[in-house]
């Protein structure tokens, strides 16, 4: 699935290092209580803080996330840590 996302610099509250491919966050959708691990593709050597990215998202359980394409709005996160914020194209 085709995302554009922005990610937050350290003073946001994000990530204090970029981010490289095959990044694996938890995804959190809009009203959604459960998180989907996914792995984040794409074809810039590094993505930093404070910008917005055209990204690659594959699932683990692509069907779990079908239901959820109501909400094209995620979250990705660390933890308890939102690091990200996207939409689905």
């Amino acid at each position: 699935m085709k995302a554009h996302i922005y990610i937050y610099t350290k003073e946001e509250g994000g990530r204090m290092t970029a981010i490289f491919n095959n990044y694996r966050p938890s995804i959190w959708f809009e009203g959604d209580i459960v998180a989907h691990d996914a792995f984040l593709h794409t074809e810039e050597i590094m993505l930093k803080g404070g910008n917005s990215y055209f990204v690659e998202l594959s699932f683990l359980y692509p069907d779990l996330v079908k239901e959820k394409l109501k909400a094209k709005y995620f979250t990705m996160r660390e933890g308890q840590k939102i690091v990200a914020k996207g939409e689905l194209l």
